[in-house]
């Protein structure tokens, strides 16, 4: 359901409260943290500079975002922070992204772990972001050591004090895992196949990808054997002979001239002059009382998976909804909150009093209509249907590119036991289209697929999450499964393992 970081864990603890909460908003990014204004600003400026040198170097277009499509950056302390939020110490800075937006919890200082282990706070917000980039509108399904090769690569980049950025460095973090007897072999990683691999192996995939990446991209003729490989894949061709065709039969050869590659005395590092980079422009105000106070709760609830723990985030909020009772972003998550403890009803009352003071907050009408589609999830013969559906048609007209209205507009008729409209499978497509990082959403989107008897384009549609190396086994085993009756166009079997997928994760929600 949400993509997550460099290194996994579980739940969280309470964050104190920031003194002087600012945002910043550029072209890329909404920013939240306790900063100077200059700081402040210095920081949206490296981020932007780096999406500028991504872009440069990928050949990559930058099209216009709404509020909605930018990532919303949540700068903390330092990691001890990232850690009580994200509840494990190995947790030093992760990404978020789901179909209510994506979100990055970023380190603004080194702390312990990250100094033992070698990492910055660059490396590791670079890392994501460039997942982030490579999970936009148009995002491919690509075996993993071709999207963590790609995120190591650009981890390492440097902000020069010119304002320049050095893109190659090698990630000194990841020593250990460029070893290739401790990983996969070059035909598993070149197939995409984790069936078999171990943690461990999963785990040294970081390194041996980040130097096929570099050995390739500073190579003419091999950046035409990836540019090949990817796009062989792009159009459907099986990974492992999408690979023989680039790089030739013997895959093994890539192997030995990795490993002389390896050896080198000194790696190429690319360059990109400030006056090649893009001057974005950022805004910075203050934020509220009411806004500052319910800032550690806003943060925590995008991670809240556990019930319990959610109630006790609602109780927060609803104490500040008290010092604040018509501020709309503290009804906002106080409804938020509600939901996750799945206490429906309050949750329709604070977010129907959010939508009342502020009619074109579009995330409060999603709110209403999510608790009112939960609450009638129990009781379908006792709803009316048309009601809810017009919460997410409100939601829709207020910010067309969001993915969340689409969704849960979708999941009306799910719930309702109704056929699917053409025009809600078409927004749930649409809805994976926006937001292409939401494992759950692409789920129920192949499995509509599947339904409606297009086994290939949902084949296609599942193969970023049969990639995904953020997985546990398994859940390797069951999307190898799926993919398996997907390949035999087996639609019985598909549709069966697809439901059965989407029927354990909503009673883990339940939970």
């Amino acid at each position: 359901m949400r993509r997550l970081l460099l290194f996994v864990a579980c739940l969280f603890a309470a964050v104190p409260a920031k003194a002087e909460w600012l945002e910043a908003k550029s072209p890329h990014f909404t920013i939240y943290a306790d900063m100077q204004p200059a700081e402040l600003k210095k920081f949206g400026d490296r981020l932007e500079r780096f999406d500028s040198a991504v872009r440069l170097v990928r050949g990559m277009d930058d099209p216009a975002l709404t509020d909605a499509e930018k990532l919303t950056v949540f700068g903390l302390d330092d990691t001890s922070d990232v850690a009580r939020i994200y509840g494990s110490d190995a947790v030093l800075g992760f990404y978020v992204r789901e179909a209510s937006g994506s979100y990055a919890y970023v380190p603004l200082k080194e702390g312990y772990y990250s100094k033992r282990m070698g990492i910055t706070p660059d490396n590791i917000f670079f890392h994501e972001y460039a997942h982030h980039l490579q999970l936009g509108r148009d995002a491919a399904a690509l075996p993993a050591w071709v999207t963590e090769g790609f995120a190591e690569f650009f981890a390492t980049a440097v902000i020069m004090d010119d304002g320049g950025v050095r893109i190659g460095l090698p990630p000194m973090y990841r020593q250990w895992s460029v070893q290739r007897y401790v990983g996969l072999s070059m035909i598993e990683m070149l197939s995409g196949s984790l069936r078999n691999a171990t943690d461990a192996q999963v785990e040294s995939l970081y390194g041996r990808a980040w130097l096929l990446t570099h050995m390739l991209n500073f190579d003419p003729e091999g950046r035409k054997q990836l540019q090949q490989y990817v796009h062989g894949i792009q159009t459907g061709v099986d990974a492992l002979q999408s690979a023989k065709a680039a790089f030739g039969d013997d895959l093994r050869s890539l192997d030995a001239r990795l490993d002389q590659y390896l050896r080198r005395s000194k790696l190429d590092t690319i360059v990109i002059g400030a006056n090649q980079l893009k001057s974005q422009p950022i805004t910075i105000r203050p934020l509220s009382g009411a806004e500052a106070a319910i800032m550690p709760v806003r943060m925590q609830v995008q991670v809240a998976d556990d019930r319990k723990s959610a109630a006790r985030l609602a109780a927060q909020a609803q104490k500040i909804a008290e010092r604040f009772p018509n501020d709309p972003e503290v009804l906002l998550t106080l409804a938020q909150s509600e939901l996750k403890a799945r206490d429906f009803p309050q949750a329709v009352a604070a977010a129907q009093h959010a939508f009342t003071i502020d009619p074109k907050l579009a995330e409060a009408a999603t709110a209403v209509g999510e608790a009112k589609l939960e609450i009638g999830h129990d009781s379908p013969s006792g709803t009316d249907w048309n009601e809810v559906r017009s919460w997410f048609l409100k939601a829709n007209r207020l910010s067309p590119e969001s993915a969340e209205p689409l969704m849960y507009f979708y999941r009306t008729f799910v719930y309702s036991n109704a056929q699917p409209t053409a025009s809600a499978a078409k927004g749930l497509e649409y809805a994976v289209y926006l937001a292409p990082g939401d494992e759950e959403l692409r789920i129920e989107a192949v499995r509509q697929l599947v339904s409606d008897n297009q086994i290939q384009q949902a084949r296609e549609l599942f193969k970023p999450i049969a990639y995904n190396i953020h997985s546990d086994l398994d859940w390797r085993k069951k999307k190898d499964s799926i993919m398996d009756a997907l390949a035999a166009n087996d639609r019985t079997a598909a549709l069966q393992l697809l439901g059965d997928e989407i029927q354990r994760r909503w009673l883990l929600d339940k939970k």
